[in-house]
């Protein structure tokens, strides 16, 4: 490659670079805009023609690409060490050229992130478009919503199929299940955002046994508008994680409210193993919560859960205690960076503030 066309291609990528920054430091101090021009008119149709390429598809693209992307430094690792025996002149000239090749990248890839879909973590605050407001903390309102949902789930299990161990069981395959996720976000409407929209683009991660060592239930990948899942997790939470992961696909971006979105597509659902799954999560939180505030309540609350619904809890705690490790750690790890580099400071543990919402919501009923 000539210079000169070397200086080109440089100075467009770290131009590339430099916009995309300037972009999301705009889109920080313009939330409103964010939402009224990306992500309810812009994002739409880009997710609309990532559904309509990547849906036609039965596996999930993004898995391929994703353990690809994983092999990759594995195998840069093994040839710089053989480089380094065999050849020791040559490992820096090697060195470089792999560096090079990553920012010829990362750079493009940084830019189609956001447009894609990463702006949306700085739309407008999902507690704002509702037009509700964080109460003050009251742990009595904690208290009290939990043992509504704790009512709620007892009586939603006692109806639900179990398999033979007696844990609950969902009728519906993976695909029926995708379509009624799809189905019961018509059933919500959270004012100006669409989340009645079809994409059609939900894949079960073939390497979901692995995955669960990860700790990651799901997975969006904006490069291809897929919402990959973990279909080997408990059966409780596996509703709930399909809303989750369609939420993020309909731009809901950060956890804790792709989270509670996914808890009123469920909630609202006409299917009723959705509706458990639902008050599952938020069950689940809300306990959290009340644990490290009261134990002593957490405990009276925990005596009224239900035979069945023990018994899923117990399932679920024993799954994930067999899948912590070095693997589910290193993940977190990631996965608290990346939230924190897209605006989400608390990082994984962003992923519980959906209690916040609950509480919101709770506050607002009873005092309307």
């Amino acid at each position: 490659m000539k210079v000169s066309k070397k200086i080109y291609v440089w100075s467009f990528l770290f131009g590339i670079g430099i916009a995309t920054f300037i972009l999301i430091e705009l889109c920080k101090k313009n939330s409103l805009n964010v939402e009224r021009i990306y992500s309810n008119y812009i994002f739409p149709f880009i997710a609309k023609a990532l559904g309509g390429v990547f849906g036609l598809l039965p596996f999930s693209i993004w898995e391929i690409i994703y353990v690809t992307l994983l092999l990759i430094p594995i195998y840069l690792i093994i040839r710089l060490i053989y480089l380094s025996i065999r050849r020791s002149k040559e490992i820096k000239l090697h060195a470089l050229k792999y560096i090079k090749t990553a920012i010829i990248l990362l750079l493009p890839a940084y830019f189609l992130f956001n447009f894609l879909w990463g702006f949306n973590y700085y739309r407008e605050p999902l507690v704002n478009t509702l037009g509700l407001s964080y109460p003050k903390f009251e742990k009595r309102d904690l208290i009290e919503l939990s043992k509504e949902l704790i009512y709620k789930a007892n009586a939603l299990r006692e109806i639900a199929p179990e398999d033979v161990n007696g844990v609950f069981y969902l009728k519906q395959n993976f695909s029926e299940l995708c379509e009624s996720a799809e189905e019961g976000f018509g059933y919500i409407k959270l004012r100006n955002i669409p989340l009645n929209k079809k994409y059609d683009n939900t894949k079960p991660v073939a390497l979901s046994k692995l995955m669960s060592y990860t700790g990651i239930t799901g997975m969006y990948s904006p490069f291809t508008g897929e919402a990959n899942i973990n279909i080997d997790i408990p059966k409780p939470t596996l509703p709930v994680t399909i809303c989750h992961e369609q939420a993020h696909q309909r731009g809901i971006a950060k956890e804790e409210e792709a989270n509670y979105v996914a808890y009123l597509a469920c909630i609202n659902n006409p299917n009723k193993e959705f509706q458990y799954s639902g008050y599952y999560l938020a069950l689940n939180y809300l306990m959290n919560d009340l644990y490290q505030e009261d134990k002593e309540e957490y405990n009276k609350l925990k005596s009224l859960y239900s035979e069945k619904l023990r018994r899923d809890l117990n399932y679920s705690y024993n799954y994930w205690k067999t899948k912590e490790g070095p693997i589910e750690k290193i993940w977190d790890k990631i996965n608290d960076s990346y939230l924190k580099s897209n605006n989400q400071s608390a990082g994984v543990s962003s992923y519980g503030f959906m209690t916040k919402l609950l509480l919101a919501e709770f506050k607002n009923r009873i005092e309307n």
